[in-house]
């Protein structure tokens, strides 16, 4: 989202964009796990291969046998 859509929806909400980000967001080490998680559970099924090279954000394992996340 770009800052005047966080702006936006800070609004709505009824609160400054400060509370929205302290309270609302995601904590760094949550995000932090969910990458890690998905190539985790890649190697688990011996698909880890197929993301060589692939930044962690880029990984999508919906569609796959097994989706766990």
């Amino acid at each position: 989202m770009t800052n005047v859509e966080l702006e936006e929806l800070a609004r709505h909400m009824g609160h400054e964009l400060s509370v929205h980000r302290s309270f609302y967001r995601l904590q760094e080490d949550v995000i932090e796990l969910a990458k890690v998680s998905k190539l985790l559970i890649a190697v688990e099924e011996g698909k880890a291969h197929k993301y060589k090279g692939v930044p962690l954000d880029d990984i999508n394992l919906d569609g796959e046998e097994n989706n766990r996340l």
